[in-house]
């Protein structure tokens, strides 16, 4: 009785630290990480390239970034991002509309769950800032005149930015790729400036269905965000 009540503790317990010991080797055996980790070959650093951030609708972009990473699980990065006038799956629109200007930059602190693997997951916390300005047209309901008319402005936005985000990164060599997503809070400060009268009311989507309206609005607020990024960086 004592054997089997013996047999069935060692049973449990070893069902218990299963996971636990795969968990170890998958981090530690050299045929997984250790051979080809980047950090025990020294690719402290990395620069970052977001292709996707050329076909971004909102804010199209040229973004560029620089990451320092410590032997450990740690890691910072600074993002610069120079805004486009438009996104490359776009036409160039007639002036003045699209007319647009700006930068984005961007500091984020990232910490890696596996310390030698190739390939995992990570965690990281960003703060950004955000400057744009461009010239737009919409349609507008007049309070004295019988029907909508269409008015050209200039619209600059301040908005600042904080985010939660988890990410997936693979490496080839020295080349790392890596998605991340996310969730946080902006806070927006737009101001439109040469409206004929300013105190006239978007005329409505209808009948297409446009979120202008919300992009360009005029006012201070706080808003949902929902950061989605691709990277590929060069490790050295």
């Amino acid at each position: 009785m004592k054997a089997t009540r013996f047999r069935l503790i060692n049973s449990f317990c070893f069902l218990l630290l299963l996971p636990t010991a795969a968990f170890a080797q998958t981090n530690n055996d050299p045929a997984v990480a250790g051979d080809t980790s980047f950090r025990l070959k020294g690719y402290l650093n990395q620069l970052q390239f977001a292709p996707l951030k050329l076909l971004g609708w909102l804010n199209p972009g040229i973004e560029l970034g620089y990451e320092r990473m410590d032997k450990s699980r740690w890691s910072s990065q600074l993002t610069a991002t120079y805004l486009l006038p438009y996104t490359l799956l776009e036409k160039r629109p007639p002036a003045p509309y699209g007319d647009k200007s700006g930068f984005k930059i961007a500091a984020e602190e990232k910490f890696y769950v596996h310390k030698m693997a190739r390939k995992g997951f990570y965690v990281a916390a960003e703060v950004a800032y955000l400057y744009s300005r461009n010239t737009t047209a919409m349609s507008f309901e007049s309070i004295t005149l019988a029907r909508p008319y269409r008015d050209t402005f200039e619209i600059t936005k301040n908005n600042l930015y904080f985010s939660l985000k988890c990410g997936y990164y693979f490496t080839l060599k020295r080349i790392m790729v890596s998605f991340s997503g996310g969730l946080g809070a902006q806070y927006r400060n737009a101001q439109q400036s040469g409206r004929i009268h300013p105190q006239d009311q978007f005329a409505g989507p209808f009948p297409h269905f446009t979120l202008a309206p919300i992009y360009n609005r005029d006012g201070r607020s706080w808003e949902p965000y929902f950061p989605l990024t691709m990277r590929i960086g060069y490790l050295f």
